[in-house]
């Protein structure tokens, strides 16, 4: 029973993924790569025909008579009289002009001049272009003026560029307002044959072009034509090209007549040399038409119903042989028909094949994973669950070893969790599900756990800088000693008679009242600017030491201590303490949480940021501040203000510290309604 109800799994899952293979050729999802392995296996390079000569209007043409715009009509009948005038009478069977004369130039004799050499020549072949619209409807059909109509061949010069931009088609023929007009090449091939072209039933419109020549081969090296100035040179012998078919077209890239090609996707080709190799595939009867849509419907319909039901049934390495032999052979094949005429889909056979094998693969390995993941599932929650309390024990633990590094910290992030935890049941409580206050259980457990993370960078802080009760802190004694020695020296001044009572008694009284005041001010909250201006005026309270030199009572570090306006902390120093959140960032971004607190690193990082975004370390903007930021930072600040154990401030009661909270309101530091929330909670009062 379970063996079939596996082989139906598989089934179905073979039938899913054959209609999505399905569906990707139908929208030829894979178009670009189908064409892109068709131009390398169909490129069939072969020799040039000796009868095709492209004449090109290239640079040194357009340098030698100007640009081609405002050439004379005269210019070109000049060069079809030329190619006309062997002596003998031999000429070329076909003169094809890839240039479009569509009406009069408003110069007469310019007009039958070229009239009067193609009626003379009556081997001349022009140009005629179709615009087509969006919906392949001919809006507009331009051909050569009536005149010259009359005395020539005509043939549409319009080009069937691919989806991917690529020249590889060409039609047979153009319906033109009720009419079929022939392609260039199919009047030229008429000119020079006397016969309309033949094309097998089997080739399909339109016909994939066999390109004979790279771009150039037709123009230089590999072909015998040249530059169309060469016409006009002394030496042109125009007997040579008797019998021959010459192709006359731009071939500067300036002129804008140019096409990536199936023979080369690096460089373009002229339209004149893509005419000149279309041409030579209708000289020798080289057609290679694209196989009915049903015939590869049909083709991928069978491989999916083969190869699904052979990699379901046999092992996977002889299904890998099969795939490997089949799709060796696909390509064989597919060139072999491509000889014969007949072009068939190449990538999707291979590509459907590939992807049921893989599909099999992947079956086979999950279905053999089932059973062994179902039997440790037990063993895996239960470790789980022993992991998880065991991680929480050591955060717990990892919080208070770092809370206890000085007694000015202890117990404030397991205080702050506890607010933390407390706040977010109570919103819980108070708003239902969907609000964005109401946070289930695992949101409290990543808040709360970002509570007790929150300072743990402060385990890289020094003590010096945590435990810094006073703005001058540990340097207090010696700014005294200093002060000892400097009445010892002004002592000594007084019995040596340097100086008198009166100078000595006020010295020490300055020095007392000094005293008094470095001790008034380096415990102070804040300091007004007269404090400050005092402060600095310290620097000039010398003595002399044992070497008699000069010596400031207050070094540079000790004014800018006794400078700060507000704390303990000089600007240095509070940099450092701030710089525990980046610590915090870096040593929490190493861990590995788990998807169910994975916002942990996140929010403990930020319970320093504030919604107008001066806060630290990031300053972030107030769209990118969570709620869960925000209650943390709030929790935050709320310990620290109703702490008893900070070294630089008195604990303040719930009420004053509640003031405070609704002051940052005000300066748009923290969130509004979540700080009333907090008050109407109680929590901490």
């Amino acid at each position: 029973m379970i063996i079939k109800t596996q082989t139906l799994k598989k089934a179905f899952g073979c039938t899913i993924i054959s209609a999505l293979l399905l569906a990707l050729f139908f929208i030829n999802a894979l178009g670009r790569f189908e064409y892109m392995a068709q131009d390398r296996l169909y490129r069939d390079f072969g020799l040039i025909h000796p009868d095709i000569f492209v004449f090109g209007i290239d640079e040194e043409t357009l340098i030698e008579f100007g640009p081609l715009q405002f050439w004379s009509r005269e210019r070109m009948a000049g060069a079809i009289d030329i190619l006309n005038s062997d002596p003998d009478g031999w000429k070329p069977a076909v003169i094809a002009v890839d240039i479009l004369y569509s009406g009069l130039s408003g110069i007469t004799d310019a007009d039958e001049g070229l009239v009067r050499a193609a009626a003379e020549g009556g081997n001349v072949v022009f140009g005629a272009v179709a615009s087509i619209d969006y919906r392949g409807e001919v809006r507009t059909f331009e051909k050569p003026f009536p005149a010259l109509e009359s005395v020539s061949g005509y043939g549409m010069l319009n080009t069937i560029i691919d989806p991917d931009g690529v020249v590889r088609r060409a039609g047979a023929g153009m319906e033109i307002f009720g009419n079929t007009e022939p392609t260039f090449a199919e009047a030229i091939y008429k000119m020079y044959t006397g016969q309309d072209v033949v094309i097998p039933p089997g080739v399909r419109n339109p016909k994939r072009i066999v390109f004979t020549g790279k771009p150039g081969d037709y123009f230089g090296a590999v072909g015998l034509g040249t530059s169309f100035k060469n016409i006009f040179a002394e030496d042109f012998d125009p007997g040579f090209y008797a019998g021959a078919i010459i192709l006359i077209g731009p071939y500067a890239y300036g002129l804008m007549d140019s096409y990536f090609t199936a023979a080369d996707q690096r460089q373009p080709m002229h339209g004149v040399e893509i005419h000149a190799n279309i041409v030579q595939m209708l000289l020798d009867e080289n057609f290679k038409g694209y196989a009915p849509d049903w015939v590869n419907r049909a083709l991928l319909v069978l491989i999916l119903a083969v190869f699904g039901a052979l990699f379901m049934r046999v092992d996977m390495r002889i299904s890998f042989a099969a795939l490997m032999l089949f799709a060796v052979g696909y390509v064989f094949l597919n060139r072999w028909l491509f000889q014969s005429g007949w072009i068939i889909t190449l990538i999707y056979p291979v590509i459907f094949a590939v992807a049921l094998f893989v599909f099999s693969l992947v079956y086979r390995y999950i279905t053999d994973k089932i059973a062994h993941i179902t039997a440790i599932a037990e063993i895996n929650e239960k470790h789980f669950a022993e992991t998880k309390e065991l991680f929480n024990s050591f955060v717990k633990v990892m919080t208070a070893a770092i809370d206890e590094r000085t007694p000015y910290n202890a117990n404030h992030s397991i205080k702050v969790a506890g607010y933390t935890g407390q706040f977010i049941r109570y919103l819980r409580e108070k708003y239902e599900l969907g609000s964005p206050y109401h946070m289930d259980e695992n949101r409290e457990q990543q808040l709360v756990m970002a509570a007790y993370l929150h300072d743990v960078g402060k385990i890289v802080t020094p003590l010096e800088v945590m435990d810094k009760a006073s703005r001058l802190g540990s340097r207090l004694p010696a700014v005294m000693d200093k002060f000892a020695i400097k009445k010892m020296f002004d002592r000594v001044q007084f019995l040596s008679g340097k100086i008198s009572e009166t100078e000595y008694n006020a010295g020490v009284e300055n020095i007392n009242d000094t005293l008094a005041f470095v001790e008034r001010v380096n415990t102070a909250g804040f300091l007004p600017d007269e404090d400050i201006e005092r402060v600095k005026a310290l620097k000039q309270i010398t003595y002399i030491d044992d070497s008699d030199n000069t010596v400031s009572v207050f070094d540079d570090s000790d004014i800018v201590s006794l400078s700060t306006r507000k704390g303990t902390l000089t600007d240095a120093e509070r940099g450092i303490m701030e710089e525990h959140a980046n610590v915090t960032e870096r040593l929490l971004g190493n861990m590995k949480f788990p998807g169910e607190l994975e916002h942990v690193p996140a929010w403990a990082k930020s319970h320093h940021e504030f919604i107008d975004g001066t806060g630290y370390p990031h300053k972030i903007a107030a769209e990118q501040v969570s709620i869960e930021v925000r209650i943390l930072t709030m929790m935050d600040i709320y310990d620290a203000l109703t702490a008893r154990d900070r070294p630089y401030k008195r604990a303040m009661p719930h009420d004053g510290a509640v003031k405070i909270l609704r002051a940052m309101v005000d300066e748009g530091k923290l969130d509004g309604e979540l700080v009333r929330l907090f008050i109407e909670s109680e929590i901490g009062a």
